[in-house]
C-alpha cells in the first residue's frame, strides 16, 4: 500500500512540475489537476470527476441551466412588455378636426353602453369643472371619443376662447383638484391619445388631481406632457390615486416637481396600477419613480415598465443631508406590492455637497411589509460621490419584514457604501439572480 501511494505522489509531483514550468503563479489548469490528483489519492476515480456524470460535467450542466433560465425569464419579461405596448397603442395618434356640435356639453347618459363622451378640448375642460363642483361621477362612465392635442387648433371648436389659457400660465386644471372633490367614476380613454397636456400648479397635478377608491382609469396614452408643480404630488395620469389605473402609457415630455412624483402616479394609496408604461422624464427631489413616486396602504403595481429617465436632486432635511429615494418603478413603497415589472430607464442622482441617497432599479426604499417579485432591472445604476448611499439593482433598501423573490438584475451597480446587485441594504432574505 505504501509503494502504491508513493507512486501516486510521484505522478502528482510530475504533473505539477509540468504545469508550472513556465509560470510563476498557479494556473486554473494546475488547480484542476491538483484537485483531480488529490481525489485519486483519496480513492476517487477519474470517471467520477471527469466522466459523463462526473462532478465537472454536472457543474457545467447546472451553470448552463441557470444561464438559460435567466435568458428565458428575460425573454418572457420583454415579450410581456411588448404585449402591453401593443395593447396600449393601436398606432393611431393623428389629430383630426373635432366635429363636436355641443362643445362643453357631454353627450351620452353615463352608462357602460351609452357613456358620457368627450369629443373636444372644451368637453374635457367642462368635465374637469363638473368634478371641481362636486360631481364625482360615482358609478358613471366617461369616455374619450377622439384624439386631442392642446397645441392643435383641430382639437378645439372655439380656439380663440380657450387655447391660450390652456397652453400658458397655469394651464389645464386637473380633473379633481382636491380629495373632497375627487373623481370616483370610470374614465375610458378608448385607446385614444392626449397630446401636449400643460399644467403648472401648486397642488396634486396630472390629467387627474385626485381619484377616489371606486375610480377606474384605463386605455389612455399621454404624449409630450409638460407638468410642473410646487406641491407634493404629480403624475401624468393622476397626482394622488386611490383607485385603479389600467393600460395607461406616457410617451415623451416631462413631469417635474418636489416630492412624490411618478410617470403614471405621484402617490398611490390603496391603489392598483396595472399594465402601464412610462416613457417620460421624471424630475424631482424625493420619492421619484418611473411608474409611481410613493406607494402605501396595500397598493399594487403589476405588469408595468419604465423606459423614462428618473432624476433626483435630493431634499435637504433637518439632519443637513440631502435625502433621496427613487427607483425605476417606484421611489418608495410601504405595505405594498410590485410584481412583473421591468426597468429600462436611467436612474440618476444629482450630486450635492452631502447626500443620503437610496435608489434601485425597481424601488428606492422597500418599507414595512412590502413585496417585490418577478421584476428585473436592465440599466447600470450607481453614484460614486454620495457620502451615504444604499444602491441596489432591485432595491436600495429593504426592511426586515419585506421580501424580494424571483427577481434579477442584469447590469452594473456602483457606489461607495451599501451597494448590492439585488439590494443595497437589507434585513431579510432574497431569492434572486445577479449577473
Amino acid at each position: 500500500m505504501m509503494i502504491k501511494k508513493n507512486a501516486e505522489e510521484k505522478k502528482f509531483l510530475k504533473l505539477r512540475k509540468c504545469i508550472s514550468k513556465n509560470q510563476k503563479g498557479i494556473t486554473l489548469i494546475a488547480l484542476v489537476v491538483t484537485i483531480v490528483v488529490l481525489l485519486i489519492l483519496a480513492g476517487v476515480t477519474i470517471t467520477f470527476v471527469l466522466g459523463e456524470g462526473g462532478i465537472l460535467n454536472m457543474a457545467k450542466k447546472a451553470a448552463d441551466e441557470t444561464k438559460n433560465a435567466i435568458a428565458n425569464d428575460q425573454a418572457d419579461m420583454e415579450s410581456l412588455v411588448g404585449q402591453i405596448d401593443e395593447l396600449l397603442n393601436d398606432g393611431n395618434t393623428s389629430i383630426e378636426q373635432v366635429t363636436d356640435t355641443t362643445p362643453g356639453d357631454l353627450s351620452g347618459k353615463g352608462t357602460q353602453t351609452d357613456p358620457y363622451l368627450i369629443e373636444s378640448i372644451e368637453d374635457l375642460v367642462k368635465f374637469s369643472s363638473e368634478v371641481e363642483s362636486g360631481n364625482k361621477y360615482e358609478g358613471q362612465v366617461v369616455k374619450l371619443n377622439v384624439n386631442l392635442d392642446f397645441n392643435s387648433d383641430k382639437s378645439y371648436v372655439n380656439t380663440s376662447e380657450s387655447k391660450a389659457d390652456l397652453t400658458t400660465g397655469s394651464g389645464f386644471k386637473p380633473i379633481g383638484i382636491s380629495e373632497t372633490n375627487s373623481f370616483n367614476g370610470t374614465f375610458n380613454g378608448g385607446k385614444h391619445v392626449i397630446k401636449n397636456l400643460y399644467i403648472s400648479g401648486t397642488g396634486s397635478v396630472g390629467l387627474f388631481g385626485y381619484t377616489g377608491e371606486n375610480s377606474s382609469i384605463k386605455n389612455i396614452t399621454m404624449i409630450d406632457v409638460n407638468i410642473k408643480t410646487t406641491g407634493n404630488y404629480a403624475g401624468a395620469i393622476v397626482g394622488v390615486n386611490k383607485g385603479t389605473i389600467e393600460n395607461a402609457k406616457t410617451e415623451g415630455g416631462k413631469i417635474e416637481g418636489n416630492v412624490n412624483l411618478g410617470g403614471i402616479v405621484g402617490l398611490g394609496n390603496k391603489s392598483k396600477i396595472i399594465s402601464c408604461i412610462n416613457n417620460s422624464e421624471v424630475i424631482g427631489n424625493r420619492f421619484i419613480g418611473g411608474i409611481a413616486g410613493y406607494l402605501q396602504n396595500s397598493s399594487k403595481i403589476e405588469n408595468s415598465s419604465n423606459k423614462g429617465t428618473i432624476t433626483g436632486n435630493g431634499s435637504l432635511l433637518s439632519d443637513n443631508l440631502y435625502h433621496l429615494d427613487m427607483g425605476g418603478i417606484a421611489g418608495s413603497c410601504s405595505s405594498s406590492e410590485i410584481s412583473n415589472c421591468t426597468n429600462n430607464g436611467k436612474v440618476i442622482g444629482v450630486e450635492q455637497d452631502k447626500n443620503s441617497i437610496i435608489f434601485g432599479g425597481i424601488v428606492g426604499s422597500g418599507g414595512d411589509n412590502s413585496v417585490i417579485y418577478l421584476c428585473y432591472n436592465n440599466v447600470n445604476i450607481g453614484n460614486l460621490e454620495a457620502e451615504m448611499a444604499q444602491i441596489g439593482g432591485i432595491a436600495g433598501t429593504l426592511s426586515s419584514n419585506s421580501t424580494i423573490s424571483s427577481c434579477f438584475n442584469l447590469k452594473e451597480i456602483t457606489g461607495q457604501t451599501a451597494i448590492g446587485g439585488i439590494v443595497g441594504l437589507m434585513g431579510y432574505r432574497i431569492d434572486c439572480i445577479y449577473r
